[in-house]
C-alpha cells in the first residue's frame, strides 16, 4: 500500500511539475488571426503576469496588436497593450486577472505562426501546483511509513538478553546458603506449619505441642 502511495505521488509530482514548466519555458505555439477574427489571450487567475508574444512567417508589413477589451466579449477593442510591425518579432505585456484581451495582426491576409509564453499563474499553473503539494504528501507518508515499519521490524528482531541475578555479596548471602543453616526439622514445608524451638533449651517440638518435650516448659513464649 505504501509503494502504491510513492509511486502515484511521483506521478502527480512529475505531471505537475509539467503543468507548471510547459507554458512558462516552452510556451503556447498557435497562430495569430488576421482581422476580424481574433485571438483571446488568457489572463492569470490570480495578481498579475508578464505575457509575450513571438511570431514569424509575416511580411514587413505585418502588425501585430495586443489590447484590452472593453467587455469580456470583446465586442469593442479598449486600450492597445501593444503593437508590433515585422516579419517577425516578439513584445510582452502585463496581463491583469480579471480583464479579457484580444491579439490579432493585420497587413498579411493569412494567420501568423506564433508562440506565447504565459509568466501569470493561470489555470494550467494552478492546477500543476496542486498536483506538486499532493504528490509531495503521497511520496513523504510513504517514506515516513516506510521508515516506522523498518523501525518496529529492527526492534522485533533484537534478541533479548534475560537479566542475570547479582552474585551474592559477603553481606548479603545467597538463599541457599541460609536455607542450608537451617535444621530439616525447622524447615518448614508446602502447607505444614513451621516446628517451634524453645526458647529455654533450644529443643524443637511440633507445631501442635504447648509444653517442651525436653523441659515441659510452656511453648507460647518461644521463638525461632
Amino acid at each position: 500500500m505504501r509503494k502504491g502511495f510513492l509511486i502515484t505521488g511521483i506521478i502527480l509530482l512529475v505531471i505537475g511539475l509539467i503543468s507548471i514548466a510547459y507554458p512558462i519555458a516552452i510556451g503556447t505555439s498557435g497562430s495569430i488571426p488576421a482581422l476580424p477574427d481574433q485571438a483571446a489571450p488568457i489572463p492569470p487567475i490570480v495578481g498579475s503576469g508578464a505575457y509575450t508574444v513571438k511570431w514569424s512567417g509575416g511580411t514587413a508589413d505585418t502588425h501585430v496588436v495586443l489590447y484590452q477589451c472593453v467587455t469580456s466579449a470583446c465586442a469593442s477593442i479598449g486600450p492597445i497593450l501593444a503593437n508590433a510591425s515585422g516579419a517577425s518579432g516578439s513584445f510582452t505585456v502585463t496581463l491583469t486577472a480579471g480583464d479579457s484581451y484580444g491579439l490579432f495582426e493585420y497587413g498579411t491576409p493569412i494567420s501568423v505562426s506564433a508562440t506565447a509564453t504565459d509568466m501569470g499563474i493561470t489555470l494550467l499553473v494552478l492546477i500543476g501546483i496542486i498536483l506538486v503539494v499532493v504528490g509531495l504528501v503521497l511520496a513523504l507518508f510513504a517514506f515516513v511509513g516506510r521508515g516506522r515499519r523498518a523501525g518496529r521490524a529492527a526492534v522485533a528482531e533484537e534478541p533479548v538478553t534475560p537479566a542475570e541475578s547479582p552474585p551474592p555479596t559477603a553481606d548479603q548471602p545467597d538463599q541457599g546458603t541460609i536455607q542450608a543453616a537451617i535444621p530439616a526439622a525447622a524447615q518448614p514445608t508446602a502447607g505444614v506449619r513451621a516446628n517451634l524451638k524453645c526458647a529455654h533449651c533450644g529443643a524443637w517440638n511440633e507445631p501442635w505441642l504447648t509444653n517442651c518435650r525436653k523441659c515441659q516448659r510452656t511453648l507460647t513464649s518461644t521463638s525461632q
